[in-house]
């Protein structure tokens, strides 16, 4: 197979991620550490009613058995072997080096001005090196339309995009600031450990295309002349939203949210995303199940009883919300 990039070479490189590892990878393992394939991790942006829990295959049986309250299955063990997020074969090397070229410029320039940086008393950040945010953002972008299939592109838009990263060492600013983009900056505190309740995946049914990437939020617009509010679990109001939507900029401006506020976001999201179909699911299986026995329906005591039970584990948030 041809590289998707370049389009001429043999795809030939193996576990490339296609969000970028250096960002994902603290709320991917243990304890928000960047230690690599260590950890658990949950995928909400599925179609289905339950938060889909893995681990990646250097974490410690201890640990998997006192998260799991069990032993891993084999098939569980089996897809432990695939690092989240990446894919074989899709990419060569030459076109690995633009990926990484793009990606070292972004996290030694750029991110040390929020990961690093206090942000307490701030609403916004202004990056001035505009080009290189966007190239960033729009790989994350690419890679995710080419190697997975919830977030798609239109043909028009990838093909842009990859011309982008093919000439990105000949184009200005103002040749790739086009599309409309909005990015949100989550703080994450007060501890490693909060990085863990971040969220990582991709939404299935917006426009734009959003992906949650740790604590970065991006809103991407394909059609330049159709940028509109999107309500997402509360994180935005509509002048909020529009006001911070970048175009055809020289300075980019990055939303800031709070601690509180990126709290607030998550338990939305889930609540939203999750729970209430979860709930729904369980009671409609608990009633079939209830008849099949008694032969009539549970009462609302028993119903709230069951109910509490799912919702009132002593697990972590994500974990009661698995299969």
């Amino acid at each position: 197979m041809l590289c998707k990039l370049c389009n001429l070479n043999e795809a030939n490189k193996d576990n490339t991620h296609y969000l970028t590892d250096a960002i994902i990878r603290s709320c991917l393992n243990l304890e928000g550490t960047n230690s690599r394939e260590n950890g658990f991790y949950f995928d909400i942006s599925n179609n289905t009613p339950f938060i889909d829990f893995s681990f990646q295959r250097n974490t410690s049986a201890a640990k998997l058995e006192q998260m799991m309250g069990r032993v891993p299955s084999d098939k569980e063990i089996e897809k432990a072997k695939k690092i989240p997020f990446s894919v074989d074969k899709v990419f060569c090397g030459d076109c690995e080096d633009i990926f990484t070229t793009i990606e070292n410029q972004f996290i030694e320039e750029i991110l040390p001005m929020f990961r690093v940086a206090d942000l307490s008393q701030l609403s916004f950040v202004s990056v001035s090196n505009s080009k290189s945010l966007r190239l960033f953002f729009y790989l994350q972008l690419w890679r995710s339309d080419v190697c997975q299939s919830t977030l798609r592109l239109s043909s028009s838009t990838s093909e842009q995009l990859r011309n982008f990263f093919l000439n990105h060492n000949k184009l200005e600013l103002n040749e790739i600031n086009q599309f409309p983009l909005l990015l949100t900056y989550l703080i994450t505190e007060p501890k490693p450990q909060a990085y863990t309740t971040n969220v990582v995946g991709f939404t299935n049914d917006k426009n734009p295309k959003i992906i949650l990437l740790n604590d970065f939020i991006v809103f991407f617009f394909e059609d330049p002349e159709n940028v509109h509010f999107i309500e997402l679990y509360n994180l935005y109001d509509q002048p909020d939203f529009l006001i911070h939507v970048n175009k055809n900029e020289s300075d980019f401006i990055v939303r800031i949210k709070n601690n509180a506020e990126r709290e607030s976001f998550i338990m939305n999201y889930i609540e939203s995303d999750k729970r209430k179909l979860l709930i729904k699911n369980c009671l409609l299986n608990f009633n079939n199940f209830w008849r099949a026995i008694f032969n009539s329906p549970p009462s609302s005591f028993i119903i709230d009883e069951y109910i509490g039970g799912i919702i009132n584990q002593n697990k972590s948030i994500y974990l009661k919300y698995t299969r």
